[in-house]
């Protein structure tokens, strides 16, 4: 009789195990108020620490990635996912989880400010290709990159995380051993690992697996049972004054807000009781000018949390209004136009200009009725700002290209009146800023 066993089946565990480990060991944001050499939001230095890499390697990948398309996004999207070194939870988490802790109030603001400065960034991208490719690709490359890190080192340094990594994440709380901010144990902690002793814990979080260490005046320890009792404090120094320039410049910015706002409203009370038409980059502008310019302005002006997540907010405005500025086309005006309404309408060939050019104003061609032309014949019809109208003939045949800058455009290009008598008119309309509008009728 055979005894032996049958073959076992790969565990289907496997994979959701790594994918859980890697979320429960996923590096912390070690920034510059925390003894960090973070740069920005220390993003960089925390994956450094993780695993071991120099944090230069790790800037340098993001720049790459943010001129290829995408690195942006995926920065801010770690930058969502990854806690504050001694924080147990992400900004995400803070806004998944309902929790009434005061202490996430800070990461739940941070939260739904980046998820924001995320979406005016991908609002000018997901007109072309880099959000559906470019994106998609440097993001499925970042994990990548992640999972290989993992394999490397899966087990984080000592006194890095505030969770071990066999615990889950939705068990995410304060290490074991470190009392809450409210226990009164004011005993001097640091942490286990040299390389970390440099940090300091965010407000009302403790270090992560931190020993205590005995105060100045017990030096050997001898009376642990005392630790709790305070040490003095230091003397309390004034607070720093504000530049001068900082305070400028928020003004500054304030100024350009408003700018912005006054602008809005101009823009709708002229599409509202004029009928004008307005092109979409000055919608673009002015609203970029009313979020960046306030948010910049409070984050200069004021301090604590508020000025960190107002200047996000501001520059993110910012950002979204240089890509969509920079994916407008370029617009060609012609000096020497002319400034006002320009209304022409030939009836032969003798009458028909052969360019109808108008600066600033409204352009109208009525072609309706224009006799059989002896020879072929082309108009170009082009208006730098303004509204260009053009009327079809009917008993002439027609090839009518039409393009516009920024606006509205009404116009199906191709061949007209095929069996019309006489010779083919060829109309090449181009618009700057406006409406474009060709009535076939």
């Amino acid at each position: 009789m055979d005894s032996t066993p049958p073959p076992t089946a790969p565990d289907s565990r496997d994979l959701s195990d790594t994918l859980r480990q890697m979320w429960a060991t996923r590096p912390p944001r070690i920034p510059s108020d925390q003894g960090g050499n973070g740069k920005i939001a220390g993003v960089c230095e925390g994956i450094g620490t993780r695993f071991n890499v120099d944090p230069t390697l790790i800037r340098i990948a993001f720049v790459v990635a943010a001129l290829c398309g995408g690195g942006v996004l995926l920065y801010l999207l770690a930058w969502l996912i990854m806690p504050r070194w001694s924080v147990p939870v992400s900004p995400v988490e803070a806004i998944v989880r309902a929790s009434s802790d005061p202490r996430l109030k800070s990461e739940r603001s941070l939260g739904y400010t980046l998820i924001i400065v995320m979406l005016l960034i991908a609002w000018p991208a997901s007109s072309s290709d880099l959000l559906s490719s470019s994106t998609l690709l440097t993001t499925l490359l970042g994990f990548a990159i992640w999972w290989l890190l993992h394999s490397r080192q899966p087990v984080p340094p000592e006194g890095l995380l505030v969770t071990s990594p066999e615990t889950s994440d939705t068990e995410a709380g304060p290490a074991t051993g470190n009392p809450s901010p409210d226990s009164g144990d004011s005993r001097i902690k640091v942490s286990p690992n040299p390389g970390l002793v440099h940090l300091k814990p965010a407000k009302g979080y403790d270090i992560p697996d931190a020993q205590p260490v005995p105060p100045d005046w017990d030096p050997l320890g001898t009376v642990p049972e005392l630790w709790n009792l305070p040490e003095p404090g230091p003397v309390p120094t004034p607070p720093p004054t504000r530049s001068r320039w900082l305070t400028a410049g928020g003004i500054i910015a304030l100024m350009i807000g408003a700018a912005g706002g006054i602008g809005l409203i101009s823009l709708s009370v002229g599409t509202a009781f004029f009928a004008l038409a307005i092109p979409t980059l000055a919608w673009t502008s002015c609203l970029g000018a009313l979020i960046g310019g306030t948010g910049i302005g409070v984050g200069l002006l004021s301090r604590g949390g508020l000025r960190k997540s107002a200047l996000i907010l501001g520059i993110g405005a910012l950002v979204a209004l240089t890509i969509t500025v920079g994916n407008t086309p370029r617009i060609n005006f012609k000096v020497g136009g002319d400034t006002g309404s320009t209304r022409i309408a030939p009836t032969s060939g003798a009458t028909l200009p052969a360019d109808v050019d108008n600066g600033v104003g409204k352009t109208e061609l009525d072609l309706r009725g224009l006799q059989p032309l002896a020879e072929s014949r082309k108009v170009e019809v082009s208006n730098g700002v303004g509204k260009t109208i053009v009327w079809l003939p009917t008993d002439v045949p027609v090839t009518v290209t039409c393009s516009n800058g920024v606006g509205k455009l009404v116009c199906t290009p191709g061949d007209y009146n095929p069996g019309a008598e006489g010779e083919r008119l060829t109309l090449d309309i181009s618009n700057g800023i406006g409406t474009v509008v060709v009535h076939t009728k």
